[in-house]
């Protein structure tokens, strides 16, 4: 994971908008992700956070930041704009 990392290496994206469909997709870092709104990390793998325009991952069981993406002028951020998981239909 050498693509954004925290502080000054971060993504940005400029024109972001969840109400109009735009989603990040973070179904392939790791199997259980959850968005925990703007609460600090807990410790626990796997966690998002949204605050101040900085969306954050935590991958590990440290409470520090291992990736960071800055949402330009982006004040509130849903769950509904991640995609967490791959969900599979079986064809029959």
């Amino acid at each position: 994971m050498d693509d954004s990392r925290p502080g000054g290496k971060r993504d940005v994206i400029t024109d972001f908008n969840g109400e109009e469909g735009d989603r990040i997709d973070f179904s392939n870092i790791q199997n259980a992700i959850k968005f925990i709104g703007s609460a600090e990390f807990s410790g626990s793998p796997g966690e998002v956070r949204f605050e101040d325009g900085i969306l954050q991952v935590n991958t590990d069981r440290d409470q520090n930041s291992d990736m960071e993406i800055e949402l330009a002028g982006v004040q509130s951020f849903s769950s509904d704009y991640l995609l967490l998981a791959r969900h599979w239909t079986q064809l029959i």
